[in-house]
C-alpha cells in the first residue's frame, strides 16, 4: 500500500467535497478508528517534516502505524473510487459490469442479465469496445448458467457475431493507438526530423496510419481524435507548420464539441493545447498564443496535479514568449519551487520549464542562477531528457560559460559536444553554427556574414525549433555587435 510521504500527499490534494465523503463514509464504519486518527493527523500537517514525523512515532507504535496506514490506503482509494463513479462512461460501464456479477454469483440471473444488456447498450452507444468484449462474456456466462432456457440458437449467434465485430474494431482502434504512441514517444524522445532518413521512417508510419483509417472508418470521438493528432504530430514533427495549425484547429473544434468525452479525464486536451502552444511559438506567432493559452487557463479548476501542470505549462510559456518578444522584467515571474522528483508533475514539463528558467537569468545577466539550473538539468540522464532537450541543453551550458568569459571550459566542451553529435548523428546546421561562431569567439576574431547565415538557418524549416527554444537569433546578433 501507499507510503506514509505518498498518503500525505494524496490527502493534501483532496477537494472539500473528496473529504466531506470520505468522512461520511468513514463515519458509518464500526470497530478500530486508529486509520482515521491518522487521516486526521496528515489531513492536519502543513508539511511532512521531520517534526511531523516524530509526532507520528509520538502517537503510534511501528506497528501500528503500519496497519493505520495500510488500512488508511485501503479505504481511502476505495472511498475515492466509489465518489468518482458516475463522472465518465468507464466508471459507469465498470459499475453495472461488477453489479452484473455480484447478482449472478448471488443466483439472480434475471437481474444480472438486464443489468448486462443495458451496459452493452451503453458501451455500444459510447463506443466502448472492450467494455462490450466484457459485458458479452459475461452475458455468455449468464447464458450457460441458465442453460439458455430463454435463448435461441439465432439469439446466441447474434452475440458472437457482436463479439466478432467488435474485437475487428477494438484490433484496428488498438493498432491505431500503437501507431500514434510510437509517433508522439519519437517526438517527445528526438523532436521534429533533421534529415531525410528520419522523414522516410515517419513516412512509413504514416501510411500504416492512412490505411487503418481509410480500411475501418469509425465516426467516434476517439478514432476521430486519435487520427487528427497524429496527424497533428506527424506535420510537426517534418515542420508543416500550415497543416500543422489546421490540424490544431481541427482538434480544437472536435474537444469544443465533445467536452463529455474528455471531461472526467483532461489530460489529452491538456496534451494538445501543449503541442498547440510549442508549434506556434517556434514560428513566433505569438499573437495566435493567446487564445490557446486562454483555453489552458480555463482548464485551471481541475484535480491538483493537473492544476499544477496547467499552472506550470503557462508559465513557461509565457516566460518564453516574454524572452523571444525582449519585455520581460527580473521581477515578473512567479517561479515556482518544484523538485524533479515530485512525481504528480510530469517530468519533461519541469525539465522544460528549467529550461527556460536558464535562458530568463542568463538573459538578465545572473550567470550563477542560470548555470546552477543547466548544471541539474546535465545530471539527468540523457535517456530521460530525449535528444532535442540534451543538445539544447547543452548548447545552452556552452552559451553561459561563453557568457562568464570560461575560455578553457569551453574548449574542452566544444570538442566534446562536437563528438557526442556526430557520434550519435546529430550533428545539424544548429549545432555546427553554435560552434562555428565560439571558436571564432575563442580565438578573438570576428564572426563573418553572420546575417546570411543565420537568415540560411532561419529558413530551414527543421531547425526552427532549436534556433526558438534557445534564442539564438538574438543571442548570436547581440554578441556579434560585441565581437572583437
Amino acid at each position: 500500500m501507499l507510503p506514509i510521504s505518498t498518503l500525505y500527499e494524496l490527502i493534501q490534494s483532496l477537494t472539500k467535497t473528496e473529504k466531506r465523503y470520505f468522512k461520511l463514509e468513514t463515519d458509518q464504519w464500526g470497530g478500530s478508528k486508529s486509520y482515521r486518527q491518522l487521516y486526521d493527523l496528515l489531513n492536519g500537517f502543513s508539511s511532512l517534516g521531520e517534526k511531523e514525523q516524530d509526532l507520528l512515532k509520538h502517537r503510534f507504535s511501528f506497528h501500528q502505524l503500519e496497519i493505520a496506514r495500510k488500512h488508511l490506503s485501503k479505504v481511502l482509494l476505495r472511498t475515492l473510487d466509489r465518489y468518482q463513479r458516475g463522472k465518465d462512461y468507464e466508471t459507469a460501464l465498470w459499475e453495472k459490469y461488477t453489479a452484473a456479477r455480484i447478482l449472478l454469483r448471488k443466483g439472480f440471473s434475471e437481474a444480472a442479465l438486464k443489468l448486462v444488456r443495458q451496459g452493452k447498450q451503453a458501451a455500444q452507444n459510447n463506443k466502448q469496445t472492450h467494455f462490450f468484449a466484457l459485458l458479452s462474456e459475461l452475458e455468455l456466462e449468464i447464458g450457460v448458467d441458465q442453460k439458455f432456457s430463454d435463448w435461441t440458437e439465432e439469439e446466441l449467434i447474434q452475440v458472437h457475431t457482436e463479439i466478432q465485430q467488435n474485437e475487428i474494431q477494438e484490433e484496428a482502434q488498438r493498432k491505431h493507438a500503437s501507431l500514434y504512441e510510437i509517433v508522439l514517444c519519437r517526438y517527445w524522445k528526438n523532436g521534429v526530423v533533421r534529415s531525410q532518413r528520419q522523414k522516410a521512417q515517419l513516412n512509413d508510419i504514416m501510411l500504416e496510419e492512412h490505411q487503418i483509417v481509410m480500411n475501418h472508418r469509425q465516426d467516434t470521438f476517439t478514432t476521430q481524435q486519435l487520427h487528427l493528432h497524429f496527424q497533428s504530430i506527424y506535420f510537426r514533427m517534418t515542420s508543416d507548420w500550415e497543416n500543422c495549425l489546421r490540424s490544431f484547429h481541427a482538434l480544437d473544434e472536435l474537444f469544443q464539441n465533445n467536452p463529455a468525452e474528455w471531461m472526467a479525464k483532461p489530460t489529452q486536451y491538456i496534451r494538445f493545447l501543449q503541442d498547440v502552444l510549442e508549434t506556434l511559438r517556434c514560428f513566433e506567432a505569438f499573437e495566435e498564443m493567446d487564445y490557446f493559452l486562454s483555453r489552458l487557463e480555463s482548464l485551471q479548476q481541475t484535480n491538483p496535479p493537473e492544476k499544477a501542470r496547467v499552472q506550470l505549462m503557462m508559465r513557461e510559456h509565457q516566460l518564453h514568449r516574454a524572452l523571444a518578444m525582449g519585455n520581460f522584467k527580473t521581477n515578473t515571474f512567479d517561479i515556482p519551487k518544484i523538485s524533479l522528483q515530485n512525481d504528480r508533475v510530469v517530468r519533461q514539463d519541469i525539465i522544460q520549464w528549467k529550461f527556460t528558467l536558464s535562458r530568463f537569468h542568463l538573459s538578465n545577466k545572473d550567470f550563477p542562477t542560470a548555470l546552477k539550473l543547466i548544471n541539474e538539468l546535465l545530471q539527468i540522464p540523457e535517456s530521460v531528457l530525449g535528444k532535442i532537450n540534451y543538445t539544447k541543453i547543452r548548447i545552452l551550458n556552452m552559451m553561459i560559460h561563453q557568457a562568464l568569459d570560461h575560455r578553457d571550459y569551453l574548449v574542452y566542451e566544444i570538442r566534446s559536444f562536437e563528438r557526442k553529435m556526430k557520434k550519435a548523428e546529430g550533428w545539424h546546421n544548429t549545432e555546427k553554427l553554435v560552434v562555428d561562431y565560439l571558436r571564432q569567439w575563442l580565438a578573438f576574431k570576428p564572426w563573418q556574414n553572420s546575417d546570411e547565415l543565420l537568415e540560411q538557418l532561419l529558413q530551414n524549416p527543421y531547425e526552427r525549433v532549436m534556433v526558438s527554444e534557445l534564442g539564438l537569433k538574438s543571442w548570436l546578433m547581440k554578441n556579434s555587435s560585441k565581437q572583437i
